[in-house]
Formats: C-alpha cells, structure tokens, sequence
C-alpha cells in the first residue's frame, strides 16, 4: 500500500561539505529524470561561505557562526541550535529537510519537532527511529525478527548480584556493559572479568545519568577479531523494503571507518542472506522509511554474526553499494519523502526483487589528519585539489582548491570510490586514484598516506584484518609510521630555495628599471634551517640549473632532480625514484605532499612553539620561568572535539607564554617561547637524512690528485656517468648557477693538472668540453660592449641585454632584434621556454654569471688548457664545427681583469688553427731547402742562385739546413757558406772560401762590428756525432790554426743524434779549441739540430778559471744576442723558455729583487713587405705573424703554468725586422692592430 503522495517544493539541506554537495547533484539529477522542479537550499555558517555546496544549492542561508552558545554556557554546532533551524527553515519557506549523516540526522527528538510543523524529513519517522535507537528496544525488535544478536541480557534496576554473576558467565569474558541511549563512545565499558564488573556497571549508570538523563543498561558479549559489515537498506512509502547488499567496513582507526566495500569478502553467502533477510524483517517491523543501516559483527574464526545497531540514516559509504547495484540512494530518500513507491528508484523491479550487484566497489575516506601526532585533525586551506579520474572512479567531494577544511567540522576532504569486475581490480583502481591524486592543505596534512600504505598490505589485500588491527598495528608501529621523510625535507628545502630567489629576481628585474642591477646575490648555495616533528635540520641547496639541486647537509648532499608543474606540483626524482609532490605555504611553515605523504615542515622555530591546527586553549600548564624537559607536555588544545597535547621540542626555561585558557588561536600562532639550556644540544635532525650513495665522480675526487687519471680507466658506462656529473656541474658554474667551494676546488684540481692526455687510452671522453666552451661564449656574448651603430643610435649587446630585461613583460617580443640570436642561443643552455618565470629566472642567472664571473673564468681557463693539451696528444679536437668562433669570442670578450682567460683562449687559437698552417709551411720549407740542396749538388759553378736563395730566404731555414746536411755530403760546402752568411747577415762581412778536411770544413769570414772593428769568425761544420772524434777533430784544427787569430768559432753539428753529448763534452771540445788558438780567440759557439725544429747553441769562453758557459748566450747565437741587446738584461738571472727559432724567450728574476719577474720574448724576421705588398696579399705577412704568435705562445705558456696570483705583468716582446720597413704610420698602426 502506499503513501499518500506527499508535495515537496524546497528542501533545506541541514548539513555541509560532501554531503551538501552529494544531495545538491542527486537534486539537479533528480529534477531532470523526473521533470520535477524541486529546489534545494543550503543552510551553511561563517567557515562555509562560498563554499562548492552553498554555490551549487538553488539558494542559501547564513545560520550564523559555526559554533553558538549551547546549554550550561558551552558551545554546540549551530546545526544542532533546534531554535536556530527551525527559524531558518521558516524564513527559507522550506516545507522538507534532508539531514545527510551526522548532526542532527539521527535525532528523534528533532524530527518530531519537524513533523508538528508539518515539515517533511527525509527519512524515517520519530517513532521508528526511537524504536531503534534505544539499544535494549532494538535487541527486543529484533529477536522478534530472527536477527542474530550476540549473547546479552537486560540488567534490572534491582538486579541480584547472584543473578549478575550467573547472566555474566553465560555471556562469557570479555563482555561490553552498555547504555541503552549510549552512543559515539559514551556510556559504554569493556569489562575483561567477573572482578571489574560492577565498577563498569557504576560506571555507565553515573554516565547515563549524566549525560542522557535516563535509559537502561545491558550485558553484551565482546567479540574480538571480528569484522564489520553492514547491511544497505532502502523502504519505500508503499511499504516494501530491500536489501542492496552486505559492506564490509572493517579497516577502522578508533571505531572511525577507513575503508568500506561491497560485496564482503569475508561473509559466507548463506550468512550475508540471512543477514539482508533479518534486516529487512527488523525495518518492516519498526516501520522504518527512507535508507537506513543495520550493523553487525562477524566472527570468521566461529562463524558468529551479531546484530549491533540500526544507523537510521543515510551512511558516509553509501556511494559503494549505488556503483554496484545502480541505485541512487539519495532518490529513495526523495521518493519516500513524496510517497513514491520504493520501484520508483529502481531499487526494485516489477517483481519485487533488487537488482542483482555487479562487480565490486571499495571506498577510501580522505581525511585532513596529521598520522605524526595521533592522526588529530589537522585543518587549514586545501591549496592543491586535483582529484583524479579514469576508469572505475569516483570522487565525491565537498572541497575545491581555495576551499578551508574548517576546526569547527569533521575533517573530511574527500571520498575516493573505485570500481572493478573483481576485488583486485578494484583495489588496483583506488591505488592509481590515490596515487593520482593531488592534495595539500596548508598546515595541515592528510591520511593520504595510511591509505596508500594500508592498501599495498597483503592483510588487506587478502581481507583479513579485524575492526582492531588498525589500532594494534599503529601502536606497534607497522603502519603510519611517517613516510617519506627524507623527500619531503629534500623537496621543502628545494621550495624554500626556489621562494627566495623569485624573490631575487624578482629585485633584479625590478632593479633594472632604473638602469644597469648593481650586486646581485652570489652563486653560492642558501642555507635553509627546517623543522619537522621538533627535530631540526640544517641543510644547503645549490642550483644546478636544469631543474637540477643539489640538497643536503655539507657533504652529505643529494642531487635532486625537481620539474615543477605550475604553482604547486611538481614531479620529483630522489636516489633514482621518480616521485609526485605537491606542495603549499601556510602560517607554519611548508606543506609537502610526495607520494601520498603529507607533512608540514617549518623553519627552525628557535624555541617558538605554535600551535598545529586552529583549536581552543583548553589548559596552560607552564609559567614564565618555568624549567621543561623535551617531551613535557606544555599545554592542551581542542579541535574537532578531540584533546591535543602541545608538547616541549627541547628542553630548556619558558620564556614566555602568549596564550589563555578558552582562547580561541590559528594555526602557525606562538603560544610558547622556550630558551634552550645551552647543554641539552636539542635534537639535530640527523637521523631524518639519508647518506647519499657516492658517485664514481666523488670517489674519484675523493681518492685525491693521484686518482684523476682513473677515469680513464673506467668502462663507457661508469666513464659517461662520472664526466656526466662533472660536466652538468661546471655547466651549472658557467650559465651563473650555485656552486659549492669544494666542487670548485675539485674540478680545478682535476683540470689543472692532475690529467695527462698523452697517457690516456681514452681522451676523446673529454671532447665535451668543447660544448662547456661553447656554453661560457654563448653567455658572455650577450654583454659585450662594443658599440655598433643601429639605426640613429649607438648600441651594445651588453645595452640591450639590461633593455631585454626592463622589457621582461614582453617576454621574447621585448627583446630588441640586435640581441634576438644570441638570446635565443644562450637561452638554449637555460632550457627556457620564450617569456615565462623560467624566461626571467634564465636573465637573471645570466647576470649573476656575469657579475660574480671569478670562477667562471677560472674554470674556462682550464678547459682551454684541457683543449691545448688534448690537441697535443693526438686528439683531433681542432675538428671540432664552432670551436674556432667559440675561441675568438672568448679571446675578445673575457673579463680583461681575468687575462689569464683571454691568453690561453688565444693559445688555444693559435696551437689549434694558426700553428698547423706554419707547421705545413714548415714541411713546405724542409722539401724546398731538401731540393736546393739536391740542386746545388748537380749544378756545381751554377750553384751560385741556390746559395743564394737559401741565405736570404725570409724562414728560418738554419735547423732544417743543418739537419739536412748530414744526409748530402757533397753540398756541405754550400751549406756551411749559407749558414755563416744567415747568422752574421746583419753585418758586412768578407767570406773566404770553405776548406774541406776530414769530417771537418771551415770558412773564414771577416765581419765588421757597429764599433768599426772587424773581427776574424771562422765556421765550422763537423760531421760527427762523437764526442771523443769532436774533440780531437776540433784539436786537431786550432793546432793547425793557431796563427789564424780568429776571436769567435761558430762550429756546426749536422744531421741529428747530437743529444748524447753532454755539456761536458762540449765544454771539453771548447777547451781544446781555446788550448790551440790562445788568447786571441774569445768565445766558442756550439750549434746543433734537436727534435724537430729545435736549434740549439751553446757559448763557451775562457776565464780565469778556465772553460765556462756564458748562460745568458743559452740557445742563442751571440750575433742574435747583440740584435737584441740581451747585455741590456744583466741585471736578470734567464732561464730560457723553450721556444722555436727565431724566437727566443727568458724569464728573468732581478738579480737584486728576486720577487721582480717578467718574461722577455725576442723574435726576429728577415723582412716585412711594404704596405701596397701587405695591403694587396695579407698572406704576405705570415713570417710575421708566425714569429708574433709564437713568442705570444712562449709568454702564455709561461703564465699558464703560474698560480695566478703570482701572474707576471711587465713583461716584454721585441720583434727584430733586419731589413728596412717601408710603412708609413697608419699601416704600421693597421698591422699592430691585426697582431
């Protein structure tokens, strides 16, 4: 039979958050299945304005704030002020209320006051819900029924204690005594024996007395390793009721549901029918209407079911058993409410029966808990909601991003559903929602990761765990026991980094309004002082660019790799693992959330203690002055109902207390300041970090100097993942990024010195240092200031560079066209998209790398050695497309107060580009003197023009000449003539004729000195290698000359292999030559082929003491020396630096002043082509070039190989020209300006 069609136009939705929401989308369904116009109204307080409910209703009101004075000048929910919302229902004109679950939904007393106003509740009666909500009444009920109840008994007012006794043991230990009217944990006690009986009964009366005014008391049996399941029921207004399915809700965390889901896996089928049966018996019996839950225990080990309770409402789990039987629970509450019969809804078909379940579906309750101190709420602003979606998903929600999970309420954010074919579908599905799911709320955490963990447990996979395993489980510390850790700290520090230089660019784009930024902040990493748990935790954060950190205490740093996806999330890779983050800021500190793992981390607090959630001041039990240990507890909140305890993170004296009692604080507010006693140390937080793995990178540094060169040795892999490292972190250095000293210190070790190319099997690996070469010249570009004409105007890179960045709103459209190309090229290196934060972050980087450009140029400088000593070992890095621009660009635009970076780029340069031309040059040379040689020997008279060319030729030919000897005898004579004339060139002289000996030839020549003298020089060349036979050939020839009176003897050594003779030997070969000619002769001059190009001399005279060397005349002819005037540098202890003829170079130490350095370079050319020549062909000018370039290279070298604060700076380099210049001054000045 049914009800009488009940009209409904407005109904009044007394509750909030998800459920508010679930009821306004079932209405809009509802409305649009049915072409009804029903209209809904929220009735929300102060926390919830604009919230998703109150913007979705069709109307709203304001009931007030959320909590209102109560009786006995407490404070209660103004959901429960029945004055309140009665009041309110009037002035909405709403004629229905629909309660959803909590509140006032299960209150009979409130709804009879509805149905005397004629108001429509959805849901049962007054009458029903008294019926069963009296425990004692509803067992009565439903032993009527058949439903199976657990052993109880009914304890009288005047109970014997005989009788107690017996009914006690009937039930059997442990047993429940509970109150009739009890409920949410009140008036209820677990007694374990027969002893603990009766003061559990005092107890409970006192209680009910108390609390609920009146009311009996029963005896229940306790079953223990039990599971909770519950049965669905729905009762239409024509009297039929169904059963939509057992759920199994067992997974709970202090008697609060965790997980629920249908069908039960535990329950046999007989059972689960047995138990629909009774229930829907038990509901037709009280006469109950709308959707209602009767709630049991199940005992797998005896296969024991026991009725507990009739829930008559509407359940938080409702959702799983509507994806599997497709029923709409909310819309039975409406039909029912109208009179509609329970088909209407579809809960049953035309025969009565209801729909047959399909699949199965398991719901996760996302919460606002902090699982660090006791899963206590832990409230504050949802910054981050991203539910997820995708096959089998479900999410209802009463929160968006923006929206405050409010103290007042539950801490309910979420419902997460998943459906599947199977269980293990179903599960997997809620893994991958939970895992997709992103949420942060400010100060506040989530229960995210319990429910990730709880569902990767095989209890829970397999459905064995029991309504208290939860509660063992965290007591025991299997579960919940703060996961992830070590990342979160690792990505809040990362966040703390990133906040402060936004703020740093921000002040550099800011900045540079007003021109040119002075003093940006100093690569270096940023300390940042954390706070989890009051353990606290000191670490440094490097950028490495690349959404590359480096975190971690010093030494213990972790490379970090964080892409952030908008203003909150990002993905993060920690020791390899790819994570999920998210993350938000609040008054306390910085929220992270990384794989389903939330904690609020905050700055070191310095002894503050703040409050973990908005909450009332219950208790203050510390005063000023006052000595606490870590761990006392400070003070005692309330949020949500539930106590939290405000603990000492250290120990130490209260300084000062900032709160009261029943004051109302916010999150993140100080409500103690501790001083820490200087010995208590305090906890450092050392035990949350983990030691990172060290790399084959470190090891190798680690291992010291020595161990450079073991990169070499190591396989592709471990060779690519070490130079990887180290060429990402010189990178980083080079584009402006963080560095650490010790990095810097390393790399220059490895790169100065400790590597030697030549010895390497492997030295292609290093090739890569061309990109970090061309990295420094494609950022060091963008400031140069050259000036060029653009337009009207005069410009610079380095101007339009700071005009890019007044411009930076613009983005890429800002940047002006004269800067666009190496822009983009430098922005490459940044990995920066056009316009954007990473756009302006990239600008600001390349300033800091500019300004604080010390290191920088330090390591260039080494990587240009590496490419120097690379290219002499062999490795064809001058092949390299680019490396010559790269090189030029350095060269012009390198800091000039770094030159040291400069030199060695020109170097670099030279020995890569320039000098191979000379070399060809110079095998072009070795064949042109080999063929006049050949020709001089078949032209006999017509030798005349070979010697000729050959004596006046511009290239050094001497060593070539002298090496070549050797090999053709019959031209010695030829050879030895244009040897004399090369060196005494500059002179007039007379040249006699060769005489030829054996092994031995001479000429005589007679050359006019500046002063007018002349001086008698004889040349000769000896053919041999052999010390004693150079000694008794050289005998033998100053006894035959000893009349000659000639002053100076130049003796040539041909061909090669002349290293064996010591300067012994040729000490002794002087004197024999000083023992024959007597006193006239003063100088003896030793010439000789070493290596390739290598000429070299050495100049003996005589003294007091006998033979000695003149040091100063080393590696050079004294006929050179006096072009140079090298007498002029008496005042310098030389030491030679080895260079190739016809330059010669010294580093000189003042003989008076030993810290008074300087290198002389001394080059000498036979002539310079006059400027039309020059001007018509500049190849004209590559003797030149080739003797500037080379001396250059001498003085480079020199100053390479110096620390660089002991760089020399007045050093000198003198080019000798020994033929006229015909130049005037401006090409003079062209020419300086092209060397």
């Amino acid at each position: 039979m049914s009800k009488q069609q009940t009209e409904i136009r407005r109904i009044a939705i007394l509750n909030r958050g998800e459920p508010a929401v679930r009821f306004c989308r079932a209405l809009q369904d509802y409305n649009a299945e049915r072409g009804t116009s029903l209209s809904s109204v929220a009735l929300f307080t102060t926390p919830d304005a604009a919230t998703p409910f109150t913007l979705l209703a069709d109307d709203a009101y304001h009931l007030g704030p959320a909590l209102v004075p109560g009786p006995e000048d407490g404070l209660v929910s103004a959901y429960l002020d029945f004055d309140r919302v009665m009041a309110a229902l009037r002035a909405t004109d709403s004629d229905a209320v629909w309660p959803g679950w909590g509140f006032i939904a299960e209150d009979a007393a409130f709804v009879k006051r509805l149905e005397d106003a004629g108001i429509v509740f959805l849901g049962p009666s007054s009458a029903a819900m008294e019926r069963l909500g009296d425990k004692i009444a509803a067992k009565d009920l439903a032993e009527i029924c058949g439903v199976p109840l657990a052993p109880w008994w009914e304890l009288p007012n005047d109970y014997e204690q005989a009788e107690l006794t017996t009914e006690a043991e009937r039930i059997g230990f442990p047993l429940m005594v509970k109150a009739s009217a009890g409920g949410g944990g009140r008036g209820i006690r677990k007694v374990n024996s027969l002893g603990e009986l009766s003061n559990a009964i005092t107890a409970v009366r006192d209680e009910v007395k108390k609390v609920f005014g009146a009311g009996g008391i029963l005896l229940e049996a306790c079953v223990t390793d039990a599971r909770h399941v519950e049965v669905q029921l729905l009762c239409g207004a024509d009297g039929q009721a169904v059963a939509l399915g057992v759920r199994d809700c067992s997974v709970q965390r202090r008697n609060q549901k965790i997980f629920e889901e249908t069908p039960s896996q535990t329950l046999p089928d007989d059972v689960a029918k047995l138990l629909c049966a009774s229930s829907v018996r038990l509901a037709k019996e009280a006469g109950y209407l709308s959707a209602g839950t009767a709630e049991f225990l199940y005992q797998p080990a005896t296969g024991l079911a026991c009725f507990l309770e009739v829930n008559s409402r509407l359940q938080v789990e409702h959702t799983v058993t509507e994806c599997v039987t497709g029923v709409d629970l909310v819309h039975g509450q409406i039909d029912a409410a109208r009179g509609s019969p329970l088909s209407a809804c579809g809960a049953i078909d035309e025969h009565g029966q209801p729909p047959v379940p399909r699949g199965w579906a398991i719901e996760a309750r996302l919460c606002a808990e902090d699982a660090s101190r006791g899963f206590a709420p832990a409230p504050g602003r949802v910054t981050v909601f991203r539910p997820p979606s995708g096959p089998g998903v479900r999410v209802d929600s009463g929160v968006t991003e923006g929206s405050n999970i409010a103290a007042e309420f539950d801490s309910m954010i979420a419902k997460v559903i998943a459906t599947g074919a199977t269980r293990m579908q179903a599960i997997a599905r809620l893994r991958r929602a939970l895992n997709e799911l992103q949420v942060v709320v400010e100060d506040g955490a989530t229960n995210k990761a319990l429910l990730l963990e709880l569902l990767d447990l095989p209890g829970f996979i397999n459905a064995e765990l029991d309504t208290a395993w939860l509660d063992r489980a965290l007591i025991e510390g299997k579960v919940g026991q703060g996961r992830r850790v070590f990342e979160a700290l690792c990505f809040a520090a990362v966040v703390q980094y990133r906040r402060q230089r936004r703020a740093d660019v921000q002040a550099f784009l800011l900045a540079a309004q007003g021109g040119v930024p002075q003093h940006p902040p100093a690569p270096v990493p940023l300390d940042v002082e954390l706070s989890l748990g009051g353990q606290r935790l000191s670490l440094k954060v490097h950028d490495f660019g690349a959404t590359r950190y480096l975190v971690g205490p010093e030494g213990e740093e972790h490379l970090i790799k964080a892409e952030f996806d908008g203003e909150h999330s990002a993905t993060l890779w920690v020791a390899g693992e790819r994570l999920d983050a998210a993350y938000a800021y609040g008054d306390k500190g910085v929220t992270v959330e990384i794989d389903g793992a939330m904690h609020t981390i905050e700055p070191a607090s310095g002894g503050a203690v703040k409050a973990p959630a908005p909450a009332m001041v219950v208790q203050v039990l510390v005063q000023e002055g006052q000595s606490v240990q870590a761990g006392d507890r400070l003070l005692t909140l309330e949020a949500m109902k539930l106590e939290m305890p405000l603990l000492a993170t250290e120990s130490g004296l209260v300084r000062a207390v900032l709160c009261n009692p029943n004051q109302q604080v916010n999150a993140g507010q100080v409500l103690v300041v501790l001083e820490a006693n200087e010995d208590a140390g305090g906890s450092t937080g050392a035990e949350l970090w983990v030691t990172p793995v060290t790399s084959t990178l470190q090891r190798i540094f680690d291992a010291g100097p020595e161990a450079m060169m073991r990169i070499d040795s190591l396989d592709d892999t471990q060779a690519t993942d070490a130079l990887g490292d180290l060429w990402e972190a010189i990178r980083s250095v080079l584009l402006g990024y963080d560095v650490s000293g010790e990095f810097a210190s390393q790399a220059s070790l490895l790169l100065g010195g400790a590597l030697d190319f030549e010895e390497m099997k492997h030295p292609q690996r290093w090739l890569p240092v061309v990109d970090l070469l061309r990295c420094f010249a494609d950022v060091q570009v963008l400031f140069d200031r050259t000036p060029r004409a653009e337009g009207a105007s005069t410009v610079s890179d380095h101007s339009l560079f700071f005009e890019t960045c007044r411009l930076h709103p613009q983005g890429s459209e800002g940047v002006p066209d004269g800067l666009s190309e190496a822009l983009t090229r430098a922005m490459q290196w940044y990995g920066a998209p056009e316009g954007g934060a990473a756009w302006r972050g990239a600008l600001f980087r390349m300033h800091v790398a500019y300004t604080h450009n010390r290191l920088r140029h330090e390591l260039c400088s080494l990587l240009l050695r590496a490419v120097i000593d690379m290219q002499r070992a062999g490795v064809m890095i001058s092949e390299v497309p680019g490396l010559a621009d790269h090189l030029d660009v350095i060269t012009r635009l390198s800091d000039p107060k770094l030159p040291f970076v400069a030199d060695n780029a020109a170097q670099a340069e030279y020995l890569l580009f320039v000098q191979p031309r000379y070399t060809r040059r110079h095998q072009e040379l070795q064949d042109r003197v080999g063929s006049a040689l050949v020709a001089i020997d078949n032209a006999g008279p017509g030798a005349t023009d070979w010697i000729e060319a050959l004596t006046t030729a511009p290239e050094a030919v001497s060593a070539v000449l002298l090496r070549q000897l050797d090999s053709i005898r019959s031209s010695v004579s030829a050879g030895l003539s244009v040897l004399v004339q090369r060196t005494y060139g500059q002179y007039a002289y007379d040249l006699g004729e060769v005489l030829a000996h054996e092994n031995l030839w001479e000429l005589s020549v007679s050359v006019s000195q500046p002063q007018g003298d002349r001086q008698a020089v004889c040349g000769l060349l000896v053919a041999t290698t052999e010390s004693q036979q150079l000694c008794d050939r050289l005998d033998w020839w100053a006894n035959q000359a000893a009349s000659s009176q000639c002053a100076a003897i130049d003796v040539f050594l041909p061909g090669t292999g002349h290293q064996q003779l010591s300067a012994a030997d040729l000490e002794r070969a002087a004197s024999r030559v000083f023992a024959g000619l007597g006193q006239a002769c003063q100088r003896v001059t030793f010439v000789w082929c070493e290596g390739v190009d290598g000429l070299r001399q050495q100049t003996y005279v005589s003294a007091k003491e006998g033979v000695r060397e003149d040091a100063l005349l080393r590696d050079i002819h004294p006929a050179f020396a006096h072009r140079f005037e090298l007498h002029r540098l008496a005042g310098f202890n030389l030491t030679r630096i080895p260079t190739q003829e016809p330059v010669y170079a010294y580093l000189g130490v003042a003989k008076d002043n030993p810290r008074d350095e300087r290198i002389f370079a001394y080059g000498c050319v036979r002539a310079v082509p006059n400027a039309e020549t020059s001007r018509a062909d500049p190849s004209s000018l590559s003797k030149l070039e080739h003797v500037y370039y080379e001396a250059l290279r001498a003085i480079r070298e020199t100053q390479a190989h110096r620390d660089r604060r002991r760089r020399l700076y007045w050093n000198r380099l003198t080019l000798y020209v020994r033929e006229p210049v015909h130049m005037g001054y401006e090409d003079i000045c062209a020419l300086s300006h092209r060397l």
